[in-house]
């Protein structure tokens, strides 16, 4: 009979139950052994692993007076399963950290390809409003009509770009214009006032003026036949 409690004793032992803190209020696997068996019998435990088991020997040992190095025996496998517990402790840590980091990549992949996903439709969108505000501005008749396109264009379109986009192409426009009233123009004086106003419109808008390179060199070399 005490042998079969012994043995329920390793099994658990053996199931896990190293790191658990020791109950020394468990019974000794063999409580009428001699303190030489006992010692033996706890050696044995070690030996194969059953600490918890083993450690309740040793106390029963230490208790009763002490065989040989039971006590350094005790405390040394207190240090062990300490330690022991310690290590399972920092790799159970470590084992959480590396799940929570994970976790971080992963949310934060989530939120990279939600916002991406955001950008492109955005684009879309502006994109098929700047096409519709290019439309207009084709269609308008007259300055006043392509200062309206453009500005209504402009109120709807965010992205700098699409915006520059159109601003650039509602001045190409409008210097195509300028161009070709002062071709039926019939003084050079007119033709000059013409031309002086459209670049100093180039000049004053919200477009760099390395982006309307050719308009102005257009009014440049119209100015400049003028000239000759």
């Amino acid at each position: 009979m005490r042998a079969g409690r012994c043995a329920r004793h390793v099994g658990r032992d053996r199931a896990g139950n190293d790191g658990a803190e020791a109950r020394t209020d468990a019974p000794s696997c063999a409580p009428e052994l001699s303190h030489k068996l006992r010692y033996k019998l706890a050696r044995l435990l070690e030996e194969h692993e059953s600490r918890s088991a083993a450690l309740r020997e040793y106390e029963t040992l230490v208790a009763q007076g002490g065989h040989e190095d039971a006590a350094e025996r005790l405390q040394a496998l207190r240090a062990e399963i300490k330690q022991e517990r310690r290590r399972e402790e920092e790799a159970r840590r470590r084992q959480e950290e590396a799940q929570r980091i994970e976790e971080e990549v992963r949310q934060q992949a989530i939120r990279v390809e939600e916002q991406a996903r955001r950008e492109r439709a955005l684009r879309a969108r502006e994109q098929e409003m700047l096409e519709q505000a290019l439309a207009k501005l084709e269609a308008a008749k007259g300055p006043a009509g392509r200062r309206s396109a453009v500005r209504a264009g402009v109120d709807r379109i965010t992205l700098p770009e699409l915006r520059d986009q159109l601003l650039l192409e509602a001045s190409r426009i409008e210097v195509d214009a300028v161009l070709e009233k002062v071709d039926g123009l019939k003084t050079a004086a007119a033709k000059r006032r013409h031309l002086l106003a459209a670049l100093e419109a180039l000049r004053a808008d919200e477009i760099p003026d390395e982006l309307q390179a050719q308009q102005i060199r257009w009014l440049d070399e119209a100015l400049a036949a003028l000239e000759e």
